[in-house]
């Protein structure tokens, strides 16, 4: 991976080996964090402005993922099973 890789990229690199990872391993690759974060960059920020503002944490640091133009945000992410009733709104 190319040190300078855009979070775009590497995004789409993700949401493209993850339905081949579930197809040939039968579980799909826990990657809905990751993506959902990334997709936080639509709040604004520009990509530099995230990448610095999170550098500081980890997966386990307690209260919101990033601050944002004064609000703190907290990232989550879902998949849906693919029945009726999982649908992402």
């Amino acid at each position: 991976m190319n040190e300078r890789e855009s979070a775009t990229e590497i995004r789409s690199r993700l949401v493209e080996v993850a339905p081949r990872w579930q197809e040939r391993f039968g579980v799909a690759l826990a990657v809905t964090s990751a993506l959902s974060e990334i997709d936080a960059l639509l709040v604004g920020m520009t990509e530099d402005e995230y990448c610095s503002g999170c550098s500081s944490r980890t997966a386990v640091t307690r209260g919101s993922d990033f601050d944002h133009r004064g609000c703190r945000y907290q990232v989550k992410g879902s998949r849906p099973s693919g029945r009726p009733e999982s649908l992402v709104a």
